[in-house]
């Protein structure tokens, strides 16, 4: 009955558009179908092909053919899936809102209008009747030089919500990347925070300076614990933060509190502890206002649209195992892995030529010094021998301070060589490393 609603409203929208606006507003099924034939076939008049082959491209899944815009390389959807594709956009972002909603949805898919979108969320009924989220505060946010230099530390009271023993969240963010992470607490010890404190340290890696709203005591307590289990750990304790710093961070713990209320009302459960994970998820998958992008993106890398309704497709399909894959499916996963292996080989390759040149130098030199020293001992005169004698003692002094010059200078070509060398091998890591997160995002996280 919603659906039918939304369409009704979305109808009479477009009529009263300009009858120029109202071609372009959406793509019904029928052109849908006509694009198709137009990328696989051939098919059309001069002036659709031109339209078409500007615009879109196809894309295979199985046997099913998909069209994607060339300029945001994102699925198009229909006039007729709008609703099911904005609706699970906003369900995604637990409900946040317009503009979480929005940057879902054209992160994802292609021409489906911001008025559809403010539409679906003036009907939405959960939306309605909850506690609008806090509007973003003009605050300047607290400086940062990177990911995890400043890490922030602060505690939320769900006393109110018990879950069996659990009472506290453990909140910790990233200032740089606005990453968060978050943990069920039974209590706000020091040992019990340290321990989660640990846990995250050894997957993500140790901030640089740590800071929390509960006090330079505090956290001097915590990073005391820590270093009981990681002795070397050098972390910086943070100075006390201004009255904006406070405020920033307060609406950012609000920004977890609420959204874990609405998945509480949502799931109708109060084991708050066992939907965390699921929120804070949703809130690192959701654009911020101060860097445009996802916190996820931002630390891992942006996510490909490209084959996202190919994936969605085969999750609907029951497919458990890598075998039962489209043939198609598995030979672009064929793909992506032998253009790893071409990148590791020419690695591989890269070093060997590197060693191979360097031992290569100590022996042309010897090979050049044999011929100088053979062809001296050939016949002549008792009084020409001697005078060559006498040359050749001085070639030989020579020689020998030729030869340390050139031990010398073997030397240094070697240092030069092997600081070559690490410096190649640390780009090409880092090449391989890059290009498998990225064919890892392409492959397997375009859900």
């Amino acid at each position: 009955m919603a659906m039918e609603h939304y369409y009704k409203l979305l109808h009479d929208h477009i009529q009263s558009l300009n009858s120029k606006f109202r071609e372009k507003f959406s793509i019904k099924q029928p052109l849908y179908d006509d694009i198709i034939l137009v990328l696989r076939d051939g098919w059309g008049d001069s002036q659709l092909k031109f339209w078409v082959h500007k615009n879109f491209k196809l894309a295979k899944n199985g046997d099913q053919d998909l069209v994607y815009e060339i300029k945001s390389n994102c699925p198009i959807v229909t006039y007729e899936n709008m609703y099911m594709k904005i609706k699970e956009c906003h369900e995604r972002v637990t409900h946040q809102g317009r503009d979480q909603t929005w940057l879902q949805v054209k992160g994802r898919y292609s021409w489906i209008p911001i008025y559809c979108v403010k539409l679906f969320i003036s009907q939405c009924s959960e939306c309605f009747n909850k506690k609008s989220f806090l509007n973003p505060i003009a605050v300047k946010p607290v400086v940062s030089m990177g990911y995890l230099t400043r890490l922030q530390m602060d505690f939320i009271d769900m006393r109110n919500v018990q879950d069996e023993k659990y009472k506290w969240i453990l909140h910790t963010m990233d200032h740089f990347t606005k990453f968060s992470w978050a943990y069920s607490l039974k209590s706000k010890e020091v040992k019990s925070v340290a321990d989660k404190l640990l846990q995250q340290f050894y997957s993500f890696g140790a901030p640089r300076i740590l800071q929390s709203d509960n006090g330079k005591e505090f956290v001097a307590k915590v990073i005391k614990e820590l270093k009981t289990s990681w002795i070397d750990l050098t972390i910086i304790n943070g100075r006390s933060q201004n009255s904006q710093t406070h405020a920033f961070v307060e609406h950012n713990n609000q920004i977890l509190k609420l959204t874990l209320y609405k998945w509480i009302q949502l799931n109708n459960c109060k084991n708050w502890s066992k939907g965390l994970a699921q929120v804070v998820y949703s809130i690192n998958s959701s654009s911020t206002q101060s860097i445009k992008i996802t916190p996820y993106e931002k630390v891992f890398g942006p996510k490909s649209s490209y084959d996202i309704d190919m994936w969605q497709v085969l999750s609907t399909q029951d497919v458990v195992n890598e075998e039962d894959l489209p043939q198609d499916v598995i030979d672009k996963l064929k793909e992506y892995e032998n253009q790893t292996n071409v990148v590791e080989t020419t690695t591989l390759l890269n070093i060997k030529n590197s060693l191979t040149s360097l031992s290569l130098v100590p022996q042309i030199s010897l090979d050049l010094t044999l011929p100088t020293v053979l062809s001296s001992k050939i016949h002549m005169s008792h009084q020409m021998k001697n005078k060559q004698r006498s040359e050749l003692l001085a070639n030989e002094q020579i020689e020998s301070n030729d030869t340390e010059k050139e031990s010398n200078s073997r030397k240094a070509y070697s240092m030069r060589n092997n600081q070559r060398l690490r410096s190649e091998t640390e780009a090409m890591d880092m090449t391989i490393t890059f290009k498998r997160r990225k064919l890892f995002h392409d492959a397997l996280h375009q859900y």
